[in-house]
């Protein structure tokens, strides 16, 4: 895969290796299974990184949408409740106000120009599998998505392995996607 803003390129092992080690640094710090993981960045490769270190490990994705303004940002992640906050450099103003705001037992930087934390993180976790990724199954949680609040105040619909296999199965078929098809099917 390539990161089209920074040009990094990674494998899909280098992929597994990266998330499995940032699953087994987060479980050595004491994050247990069902434990909030939230997301303030743009598409990148540590983004999937982070996505799959939480579905390794039972942990629950919580993307929050960069494009929200703070007050909206501070109220999902009161209601998601996240214990870990990992963050692009380009949102660190936001970040350092939320930190006066709400408590967050975990705050990383990730990426190119970011402070360190996230890939040093990496470094300390170990391979090669993930500690408690037996008890991760089909119907455990795994991401917790906010709508767009067309109603009221955003909710957060929280989704399982299954429910997101399911959405991919169904998506193909609307498409009619077939085997000799290239597409890309984003959930």
């Amino acid at each position: 895969m390539v990161d089209t803003t920074t040009g990094e390129r990674q494998s899909f092992g280098e992929l597994h290796e990266k998330s499995v080690r940032l699953a087994n640094a987060w479980l050595d710090k004491g994050l247990k299974k069902g434990d909030r993981v939230a997301i303030l960045a743009k598409n990148s490769i540590d983004y999937f990184v982070v996505y799959f270190a939480c579905a390794h490990a039972g942990f629950i994705a919580q993307p929050l949408n960069w494009r929200l303004a703070e007050e909206e940002l501070l109220r999902i992640l009161e209601d998601g409740a996240p214990s870990v906050l990992v963050s692009a450099p380009e949102f660190r103003e936001t970040v350092a106000s939320l930190k006066d705001r709400i408590k967050i037992d975990h705050y990383l930087e990730c990426e190119t120009d970011g402070d360190g934390s996230f890939s040093a993180l990496i470094k300390s976790g170990t391979t090669p599998t993930v500690g408690s990724s037996q008890n991760a199954g089909d119907h455990d949680p795994v991401l917790i998505l906010y709508t767009g609040g067309t109603t009221g105040l955003s909710k957060g619909a929280l989704h399982s392995h299954h429910s997101l296999y399911m959405g991919m199965i169904n998506q193909t078929v609307a498409e009619r996607i077939v085997p000799s098809d290239v597409y890309m099917l984003t959930g």
